[in-house]
């Protein structure tokens, strides 16, 4: 793609929200340039929280919002009654909670929380709650704006402290934004909108975005002046011409020749060659030994690669083994007795979200038969509705199942110069994308037959 154009003739220092700084892409990669810069005065807020006014004609009560800086300030109750029927489960109270509890997010790892309530003043009744940080870096996002610092680096403008709605370091689509009711939810997504674009304005922060959204969300904030962001993502669905696959051998019948054939030799091999046994543990099934050595097995993989980030702690699993076991599923390798490997995984309404492995030894394969076709046998029967397994690995997981979809993020930029360019970028990587995925889904490794 030829990105040329986007620094050509847009080099000016004056901007009104950002500033003049000097920088080097290296600091502005690992998140050091902001670690001691002063921020805005929402950081070293004594009290609870800040409001600020807003209103607009409506059937329901005048709603104000109000920014918290722990979700500890409202009860789990609250906020899990705002939950949608199929809302996934990293945005209920609970993990959120963990992840702040356990100092997973904390302003000294770049994620201050932040989040948005629009609520009634009197009786304090919520209406909507947005999950919401203050990031010092763009790491753990799976959204990448690098280049778009690049752009700000070079134009001398500020792009750090930003603020970001999304579940910390989980690129899982689903709500953002909860809200009350269905009937109600276009008007407060309207109004959560607009207070979003005064806030960023009144503390001079340079940009908001959303990250993993909803289509409902899309289309009501591209109307108050977002851009909207494509991205992509590979997913499992279990639906085999409108029916669901009756079992593992069923979805390898649909597969290319070619890519059958090397499946069942992967399978075979870790099985019969390896003599490897796996489990599939969940909820209450995990033994609370297994939290543990999870940890360190989610820790080996961050260990391995020189770009991993540790962002979960040890006494977030042991609050999983205690408090949040619900939604948990492990899938553990053996051999004989010993621990070899492992992924952590969640589940929710039909959807198999896979999110960390790690692994003690390394065998060949056995990557792809405990993330992708193990994960994949399961939801069949269990006749989930897909297997989602993250992002990245996008050559390895469509040759084994798993198609590209579309993933969608919002932004918001304070800055109307710097804003149209990043709009020009987004409109030719939307393109780029959309094209990708046809061609992809066209050469998709599972054959299309005739009902």
């Amino acid at each position: 793609m030829q990105l040329c154009w986007l620094f050509c003739s847009f080099y000016s220092t004056n901007y009104k929200y950002f500033h003049p700084i000097k920088t080097n892409r290296k600091d502005i990669r690992c998140g050091k340039l902001f670690e001691r810069r002063t921020y805005p005065s929402i950081i070293c807020l004594e009290g609870e929280s800040l409001t600020f006014t807003g209103q607009s004609e409506t059937s329901l009560p005048t709603l104000v919002p109000r920014l918290i800086k722990s979700i500890q300030q409202v009860s789990q109750e609250q906020w899990n009654k705002l939950l949608s029927e199929d809302s996934c489960p990293f945005t209920e109270y609970e993990w959120l909670f963990g992840l702040e509890k356990c100092n997973c997010v904390a302003e000294e790892t770049g994620w201050q929380p932040l989040h948005l309530l629009l609520e009634e003043p009197n009786s304090k009744s919520i209406y909507a709650v947005l999950p919401l940080y203050l990031k010092t870096h763009s790491m753990g996002e799976f959204i990448f704006d690098y280049l778009w610092q690049d752009v700000a680096a070079t134009m001398s403008l500020q792009y750090y402290p930003k603020l970001l709605s999304m579940v910390p370091f989980t690129p899982v689509a689903s709500r953002r934004i909860l809200t009350i009711s269905e009937r109600q939810r276009p008007y407060l997504l309207s109004q959560i909108a607009e207070y979003l674009k005064d806030l960023v304005n009144e503390l001079s922060i340079a940009s908001i975005s959303l990250n993993f959204v909803a289509d409902d969300e899309v289309s009501v904030f591209k109307r108050h002046g977002f851009l909207h962001r494509k991205s992509i993502q590979y997913r499992f669905r279990n639906d085999c011409n409108g029916r669901p696959f009756q079992n593992f051998d069923d979805f390898l019948q649909r597969m290319k020749s070619k890519k059958r054939i090397q499946i069942k030799r992967e399978r075979r091999r870790i099985y019969e060659e390896e003599n490897i046994r796996l489990q599939v543990l969940l909820a209450h099934e995990i033994p609370s030994e297994l939290f543990s050595q999870m940890y360190q097995l989610y820790k080996s993989t961050v260990d391995r690669f020189f770009y991993g980030r540790l962002y979960l702690t040890p006494s977030f699993f042991q609050y999983l083994e205690e408090n949040y076991r619900k939604n948990l599923c492990f899938i553990v390798a053996y051999r004989g007795d010993k621990l070899i490997a492992g992924t952590f995984n969640m589940i929710k309404n039909d959807r198999f979200h896979g999110r960390y492995w790690g692994c003690f030894e390394q065998v060949s394969g056995l990557h792809f038969e405990t993330c992708y076709y193990k994960p994949i046998e399961y939801c069949i029967d269990k006749g989930l509705q897909s297997v989602e397994p993250g992002a990245g690995g996008g050559d390895f997981k469509f040759v084994r199942g798993f198609n590209p979809e579309t993933v969608h993020s919002l932004h918001y930029f304070t800055n109307a110069r710097f804003a149209k360019i990043i709009e020009a970028f987004i409109k030719e990587e939307s393109l780029n994308i959309d094209y990708v995925c046809s061609r992809l889904n066209e050469q998709s490794t599972l054959r299309k037959w005739d009902v």
